[in-house]
């Protein structure tokens, strides 16, 4: 809460400062205060994961959900930093490309958990950004939630590679664990989710792209199994750099955005180093979405 009021006081006072000024002045840049008034921000797909209830315990079914998809925003390093006040550096939003990871992982043993646990391949400059974790017990036929510490939790993130393990006092000896991953990249050359090695899982894979970007994807078959194939869409900013008219410093970029969702029933080892591959990146030259195009890694 703090941080969000802080954020609405810095806006207020940027936009105060530079906002709405004489067009005729020499040093007058709208961009920023204009971006700061807007905080636009688009997001390829909203994740809405089942909620946690009874009959998952009694199912007993270890489960893996992957989600990518585009996050769209405002540079805030470049909006803080007063020396690009008058003159903005070409990029002024970020584009990043998410995975966001869940695992419903039933448990009788602290060792047999900690077999299961996923591995996550950092790759290609991924970050991680979060790491959530419940842990789910049957009383009184209720799921009774608890939240697990990540100071309980040993987490590595070494050798491009995240890994975890529980201590045997960090939970309950027997329950259903919940795990929430995000990791989150600006390398859209490709897509490369990290599957769980163990191949008792049941798999989801969705993955929801603004068309701009051309990868080669699964078609419907027996290892990707198409559930749903679902068409909106995705607003760019469109930034034109030589106005200096608060009015049209800014406008919209609108381009249509797929979400496919697969069922995964390949074997865990044909899953692995599985890449996505871009084949193209279409957008107009005279479209300035805030950012180049190598930014993005992209030839």
């Amino acid at each position: 809460m703090k941080k969000t009021v802080g954020i609405l006081i810095f806006i207020f006072i940027v936009i105060e400062m530079n906002g709405q000024r004489p067009a005729d002045d020499p040093n007058y840049n709208p961009l920023i205060p204009k971006l700061l008034s807007l905080q636009h921000k688009a997001n390829s797909n909203t994740i809405k994961y089942r909620k946690f209830s009874e009959d998952m315990i009694s199912l007993k079914q270890l489960n893996e959900s992957i989600n990518i998809y585009v996050r769209y925003e405002m540079d805030w390093e470049v909006a803080k930093n007063p020396k690009y006040k008058n003159m903005p550096p070409k990029k002024v939003m970020n584009l990043d490309l998410i995975y966001s990871y869940r695992y419903l992982i039933p448990y009788s043993s602290i060792n047999d958990l900690n077999k299961l646990l996923p591995e996550i391949e950092l790759k290609n400059g991924q970050s991680v950004q979060t790491i959530a974790v419940s842990n789910y017990l049957l009383k009184n036929n209720k799921a009774k939630k608890v939240n697990v510490k990540n100071k309980d939790i040993r987490i590595d993130t070494t050798a491009q590679k995240l890994t975890m393990n529980f201590e045997s006092e960090a939970i309950s000896n027997n329950g259903f664990l919940e795990i929430l991953i995000e990791t989150q990249t600006q390398n859209f050359q490709f897509i490369n989710p990290t599957f769980n090695t163990n191949s008792e899982f049941t798999r989801l894979l969705t993955i929801s792209i603004p068309i701009i970007f051309k990868y080669q994807l699964p078609t419907d078959s027996l290892m990707f199994e198409l559930q749903s194939k679902v068409e909106k869409k995705f607003v760019f900013l469109n930034i034109d750099r030589r106005s200096r008219d608060w009015l049209n410093v800014v406008g919209e970029y609108r381009t249509d955005c797929m979400t496919y969702t697969y069922k995964v029933n390949a074997d865990s080892i044909l899953l692995t180093n599985l890449i996505f591959n871009l084949e193209k990146f279409e957008l107009s030259s005279d479209i300035d979405i805030g950012l180049p195009p190598v930014d993005l890694f992209l030839k």
